[in-house]
This record gives structure tokens, sequence and C-alpha cells, in this order.
């Protein structure tokens, strides 16, 4: 009743290739946070032609009433762009704020692993 050696390195190979690879394989709560991120930030394109296409209707509509055509809609057109820039600015900024603690939180856990 000997153990085949060469048989048991073969599980001993799968079971460590198993374990490393669920390592690297992202948790379901990782995975979720991530597609949160993602779809917080994917608006910023949708907000940027809104933006433009409200800015430039709704000066069309003023010009349309005040008899001031074109010019009133190019201004709402200009306002519109300028918006969508402030948004993707915004974003980025939140973006930056975002990665700094992200980054603080992982130097954080680092040095706790490291003191153990």
């Amino acid at each position: 009743m000997g153990v085949d050696l060469p048989h048991h390195a073969c599980y001993q190979r799968r079971a460590i290739a198993e374990r490393s690879s669920i390592a690297d394989k992202p948790s379901q709560s990782q995975s979720k946070k991530a597609l949160q991120v993602t779809f917080g930030y994917s608006y910023v394109g949708i907000f940027f032609g809104v933006a433009i296409v409200i800015g430039y209707f709704g000066g069309r509509w003023l010009d349309g009433r005040f008899h001031t055509a074109p010019w009133i809609g190019l201004v709402g057109l200009l306002i519109g762009i300028t918006s969508g820039f402030r948004e993707l600015y915004r974003i980025s900024r939140q973006y930056q704020r975002d990665q700094k603690i992200a980054d603080a939180d992982a130097q954080a856990a680092k040095r706790k692993d490291q003191q153990k």
C-alpha cells in the first residue's frame, strides 16, 4: 500500500496551480466594484453630447423667440461645449482623488502585511 510518487506529485502540482489561479482572480466584490466605477464614469460621453445638443437647441429656440438668428444659437452651443468640458474636468479630478485614496489604502495594507 505504497504511495505512487509521480502520481502524488501530479496531484500536488494541480492543487498548487489551482490555488495560484484562484489567488490571481479578482473576487466577486472586486469585480462588482470595478464595474460600478466603470459605469460611474461612462456617462461622461453621453453627458457631453447631451449638453451640446441642449445648449444648441435652447439657443435656437431663443433665436426664434427674439429673432436674433444665429447668434444665441451659437452662444448656446458654446455654453453646451463649456459645460461638457467642465463635467469632464470634474470627473477627472474625482477619479484622481479616488486613485490617491486607493493607492494610500494599498500602501497601508502593504505596510501592515510587512509588519506581520
